[in-house]
């Protein structure tokens, strides 16, 4: 499982890095899962990780015309992957509390104010499920020390930037 996602993770970084594709990030995240990723406004669809990055698409640079994160022959196998029988509930709910509140974060002004979101894979031999650990990097590195067990919307808005490592069963 960990092999199919390593390119993934580079995708999902470059979505979240950079203002212009944070910016981009934010528009396509709002406009097809509302303002509070619930699924209010035009798309009634609420935000779950699986759809939205079975939906997403790249521009890179900014301006380029769009292209798929995820190519045609590998959306079923991702799905399958991303489903909730293949994760630990509470690591996948942690992962999409983390980038809803990115992408829906507005500053005082209320224009978009999405956080940084570096995606990371590893394979964890150990594992029969998938698991997420969330990290603070806002000061330094991913440590045990700034790692997030709780990702309340008072813990999240106290964090600038976000380490998110997948760890994968083989």
């Amino acid at each position: 499982m960990a092999s199919s996602w390593q390119g993934l993770a580079s995708e999902l970084s470059n979505l979240f890095q950079g203002s212009n594709l944070r910016s981009h990030t934010v528009q396509k995240f709002r406009s097809r899962h509302g303002p509070d990723g619930n699924g209010h406004g035009p798309d009634p669809i609420p935000y779950k990780f699986g759809r939205f990055v079975e939906r997403f698409e790249r521009r890179t640079p900014p301006g380029a015309s769009a292209q798929e994160v995820l190519p045609d022959a590998h959306k079923a196998r991702f799905l399958i992957d991303a489903g909730l029988r293949r994760w630990h509930p509470a690591s996948i709910d942690n992962m999409e509390n983390v980038i809803k509140h990115s992408l829906t974060r507005d500053n005082p002004m209320g224009q978009p104010d999405p956080k940084e979101i570096i995606f990371d894979v590893i394979t964890d031999y150990a594992a029969t499920l998938a698991s997420a650990d969330i990290y603070d990097v806002s000061t330094g590195p991913p440590s045990d020390t700034n790692r997030l067990s709780d990702t309340n919307p008072t813990t999240l808005n106290g964090v600038s930037k976000f380490h998110i490592t997948i760890k994968c069963p083989p």
